[in-house]
């Protein structure tokens, strides 16, 4: 049985491994951020995802760490019939099998729901100051306690959707639109000379 152990998983293979570091996003540009606001934000908290592990988490699919938890099939090793004479050695070794298949699933469980709390803390604290109303929706919507799945996890994914969702529409809000008027009318009347500098740009 060298192979069924062999498929157990590893000793990294705990809910702390779900992503390589610590997340924290950027502060979160507010409850209705401008939209070259919003898509910085988004590229800067995807690149961290990235970093850690997590953006493929956030989308929806299962952490690495999960994924390398592997069964072993136990329809390639199936019961014998009973008078035969390793019908109990069989018999005791798909209960071995079973029951670590059982493990496995236990802590790809508990590794995926810990990545998926990793990214709701994330955006819980980075919004907690500048979009304190989103920051209590994405509570409301993302614990999962209040489904009966689990206390103490949330709903990361659901979290970047919100988030995303929030920050990606193609919807300009009337702030955004008059923020970008103004600044086209500042333009024309106040036109800067060829070759300004950055700072005069930025002044104006």
């Amino acid at each position: 049985m060298q192979a069924f152990h062999a498929l157990g998983s590893a000793p990294d293979d705990r809910p702390a491994a779900a992503g390589r570091g610590s997340l924290e996003f950027p502060p979160f540009p507010g409850e209705n951020p401008l939209q070259h606001e919003a898509h910085i934000w988004l590229e800067v908290a995807e690149a961290r995802l990235a970093s850690a592990g997590l953006l493929i988490v956030a989308n929806g699919g299962t952490p690495a760490a999960a994924r390398h938890i592997m069964d072993v099939p136990l329809d390639q090793l199936p019961p014998l019939p009973p008078g035969h004479r390793d019908f109990e050695r069989r018999m005791e070794t798909r209960i071995r099998i079973d029951t670590e298949n059982r493990k496995n699933a236990a802590r790809r469980y508990d590794i995926t729901l810990a990545a998926w709390t990793a990214i709701y803390a994330a955006l819980k604290e980075c919004t907690a100051r500048t979009a304190p109303l989103f920051s209590r929706e994405l509570l409301d919507v993302c614990d999962l306690s209040l489904a009966g799945v689990a206390e103490g996890y949330f709903d990361g994914p659901r979290a970047w959707h919100m988030a995303v969702h929030r920050l990606a529409g193609e919807e300009r809000t009337k702030q955004d639109k008059e923020y970008y008027r103004t600044a086209e009318h500042l333009q024309r009347s106040k036109p800067l000379p060829d070759g300004c500098s950055a700072a005069d740009y930025s002044a104006q």
